[in-house]
C-alpha cells in the first residue's frame, strides 16, 4: 500500500494520507502495513488462474505495483469481469498514485456482481477499496465525490482509521478544522499508536504549546517521523532553544526547505506569528486587512 504519505499543501504542515491494500482484519482495525490480501477460497470456472493470484500475492507484498499493472492488465482482457484483477490493480495504481486508473478500477470492484465463491474475498478488501477510491478522487480535486464516498465507507466502518485520516484531511483542506480535529481525534481513540493522526491533528491546533505537545506524542508514537522532527525542533527554536535546529543541520540537513525556512524566521528581528493552517493565517490577513 502507499501507507502514509506527504501531500504538502499550501502550508508549513502537510496532510498525510492511507491507502490501503487489504482488508483481511477487523474493520476497527487500520490496514496500514503490506499485508497479504485474503485470496479467494479456490480456483473456478472464470478465474483467473491460480498460480496468477499466488503471483501477485507476492508482487504485494513486495510493493511491486509496476508489476502487478503489467500482469494484471495482460490477464483483464480474457477476464473483464475479474473481481481479484480489478483489486490488485485498484491497490497497485493506488500505491503509484495513478489516480484516474485507480478510480476506473475501484469502481468496478464495487460493480461487480459478486459470485458466492467471491463473496468472503469481496466483502474482505472493500473497505479498503472504497477508502482508496475516495482518496483518489481527493487526490484529483474531486472534493465533492470524495466527501461523498468517505461519509458512505464510514457510515458502514465508523472505525476505520484510513478513512477517519482522510476523510479528516479533507475536512482541514476545505477550512472545516473542527470536523477534522473530531475525526483525528476518533482515530487515535481507536489506534493511540497511529502516529499519522496525530501529525495531522498538529494542524488544528492554534497555538504553539498545543500543536508542540501534539508533535512530542507524535514523536512519541515514531521516532523516525521527518517532518514532525523538524517542525518540533521549529518550536523549540521560535522558543529561544536551537539546539534540535543545530543538531539537524549537524546530521546533514542544513539545506532542507524546512531547515532554510526555520532559519529565515530565525534571522528576521522579530519573530512573525506562527500559524499551522492557512486558515487561521487568512483570518488573520483579513484581520488586518483596510
Amino acid at each position: 500500500m502507499r501507507s502514509y504519505e506527504h501531500t504538502h499543501t499550501a502550508d508549513l504542515s502537510a496532510s498525510l494520507s492511507c491507502s490501503a491494500a487489504v482488508a483481511d482484519r477487523a474493520p476497527g482495525q487500520a490496514a496500514h502495513g503490506g499485508h497479504a490480501f485474503k485470496p479467494m477460497d479456490a480456483e473456478r470456472a472464470g478465474d483467473i488462474p491460480a498460480s496468477f493470484r499466488d503471483m501477485m500475492r507476492r508482487l504485494l507484498e513486495r510493493r511491486e505495483f509496476s508489476a502487478i499493472v503489467a500482469v494484471a492488465n495482460d490477464l483483464l482482457a480474457d477476464h473483464p469481469d475479474s473481481l481479484y484483477l480489478h483489486f490488485a490493480l485498484g491497490t497497485a495504481h493506488s500505491n503509484l498514485e495513478q489516480n484516474r486508473q485507480c478510480i476506473r478500477h475501484c469502481r468496478r470492484f464495487l460493480e461487480i456482481q459478486a459470485q458466492p465463491h467471491e463473496r468472503s474475498f469481496k466483502r474482505a478488501n472493500l473497505t479498503g477499496i472504497q477508502n482508496n477510491l475516495a482518496l483518489a478522487l481527493k487526490e484529483l480535486g474531486m472534493l465533492t465525490g470524495a466527501g461523498d464516498a468517505f461519509r458512505s465507507l464510514l457510515q458502514v466502518a465508523p472505525n476505520y482509521v484510513p478513512a477517519l485520516v482522510n476523510y479528516g484531511n479533507l475536512l482541514n483542506e476545505t477550512a472545516r478544522l473542527e470536523e477534522a480535529r473530531e475525526h483525528f481525534a476518533r482515530a487515535i481513540e481507536i489506534d493511540p499508536e497511529d502516529h499519522l493522526a496525530y501529525w495531522n491533528l498538529h494542524s488544528t491546533a492554534n497555538d504553539a504549546d498545543t500543536a508542540r505537545a501534539i508533535l512530542e506524542i507524535c514523536l512519541s508514537k515514531n521516532p523516525k517521523n521527518e517532518l514532525a522532527i523538524m517542525t518540533l525542533a521549529g518550536l523549540h527554536a521560535f522558543a529561544g532553544d536551537r539546539s534540535h535546529i543545530e543538531a539537524l543541520a549537524h546530521d546533514g540537513f542544513a539545506d532542507d526547505p524546512i531547515i532554510r525556512s526555520i532559519e529565515w524566521i530565525l534571522s528576521r528581528n522579530e519573530t512573525p506569528q506562527i500559524h499551522f493552517n492557512r486558515w487561521s493565517m487568512f483570518d488573520t490577513a483579513l484581520a488586518h486587512a483596510n
